[in-house]
């Protein structure tokens, strides 16, 4: 029973669900290798962590940086599956088709902005910080 829970989960829903993962895995993977821009996330994401784990930052912005990262990829899976569905339902060029695209391409614009802007927020203090001691380790030299 569904709501009672002390049951066990049945092998058929566990093999179901496996396979629903595996299918968002398959599109997040399309994804990846079919579009640039998600390649540029990809990379970006991988920089994004990496600062983050280098300058150990605290848990409420590491969130807020997951959380703008997450919401790139989201707008960005999201254009993915809009640009798809628009290209096989119709194989001429329209202005429709035209303004579906560009809006949902806007959608991850937004969301890179706002991703920007967080990382500028968190970021910014750790870099100053890193900046200072390069020009002060510079001065020791002289």
């Amino acid at each position: 029973m569904p709501g009672n829970s002390t049951s066990m989960i049945s092998y058929e829903v566990v093999k179901r669900e496996w396979r629903r993962l595996r299918a968002a895995l398959y599109g997040l993977a399309y994804a990846i290798r079919s579009e640039r821009h998600c390649q540029y996330h990809l990379l970006g994401t991988a920089v994004v962590v990496g600062s983050a784990v280098w300058f150990h930052i605290p848990p409420i912005e590491a969130g807020m940086v997951a959380l703008s990262i997450g919401l790139v990829w989201v707008a960005e899976l999201l254009n993915t599956a809009i640009e798809r569905v628009v290209d096989q339902r119709s194989r001429k060029r329209s202005v429709t088709s035209k303004i579906i695209k560009d809006t949902a391409a806007g959608a991850v614009l937004v969301a890179t902005m706002v991703s920007i802007y967080v990382g500028l927020v968190v970021f910014t203090p750790y870099l100053r910080v890193e900046i200072q001691k390069a020009i002060v380790g510079q001065e020791g030299n002289e």
